[in-house]
């Protein structure tokens, strides 16, 4: 609106032609006055044009920074968004390998616990075996003293009889020796060690003087081949014992 009256001339400087003629004089100060009205007005508008336009290149300078503002902006938005595309695929590796994370802990736990359950039933397995070895163990125990049990009980009933003399010199090992043998020298000793073994049946370890293998061997195949639980099968072996020594003797 200002921009539009400041290029108007102004209605004074307008020359009226219906007017009636004025004296020379007066149209001179006329022509005079309108002609500064007019260098004044060109001049007026000549600074409205001037401000207008050091408005526009404000204007335009404004604007040039707000597009270098906003082109900044777009740019910052382009890093932003690579960078947010890099953190992404990040994040994805990162998911994926806490995934396999998961997965290998979890695989290692089944394991664990299954490996857990297998020694358990080992151990189970195992403290079975172990009861029955004990059982095993007890029961070879409790027969091998009853056995010795009945050796002293036999060897206290022929020691004086038989001159028989015992001596323990192992586990599950007994020396018999035998006196009164030899009519010359009643006090020489005939010996013969006896053991039980694991395989739950008796062997000749030694005997002094050496009985023929064919004698020691029926001895020991008729004590193993009775019970071993039976009383007499051990008498009747020490009494065939003292007898093979008396036959040695006489031989």
């Amino acid at each position: 609106m200002a921009t539009a009256l400041a290029g108007t001339p102004p209605r004074e400087a307008c020359f009226d032609f219906t007017a009636p003629p004025r004296p020379a004089g007066r149209l001179d100060t006329l022509l005079a006055e309108h002609s500064d009205k007019l260098v004044q007005w060109r001049k007026d508008r000549g600074q409205v044009r001037k401000r207008e336009l050091q408005s526009a290149i404000a204007e335009l300078g404004r604007e040039r920074s707000e597009i270098d503002e906003l082109s900044l902006r777009v740019n910052d938005t382009g890093l932003l968004t690579h960078g947010l595309s890099k953190l992404h695929s990040r994040g994805c590796q990162v998911k994926g390998s806490v995934q396999k994370a998961l997965e290998s802990t979890r695989q290692r736990s089944q394991a664990a616990l299954e490996a857990r359950q297998r020694l358990k039933e080992v151990e189970v397995e195992k403290l079975e075996e172990l009861r029955q070895q004990r059982e095993v163990l007890d029961k070879q125990t409790k027969d091998s003293a009853k056995r010795l049990e009945e050796v002293d009980k036999f060897l206290n009933l022929y020691r004086d009889r038989l001159g028989l003399s015992l001596e323990r010199v192992a586990p599950q090992t007994v020396r018999f020796a035998f006196s009164l043998l030899d009519p010359e020298k009643l006090e020489k000793e005939y010996s013969l060690t006896l053991r039980w073994t694991d395989e739950e049946e008796y062997c000749i370890i030694a005997s002094h003087p050496v009985l023929p293998s064919q004698w020691h061997n029926s001895l020991l195949a008729r004590l193993n081949a009775r019970a071993p639980d039976e009383s007499s099968a051990l008498a009747s072996f020490i009494v065939g014992v003292r007898e093979a020594f008396k036959r040695l003797l006489v031989e």
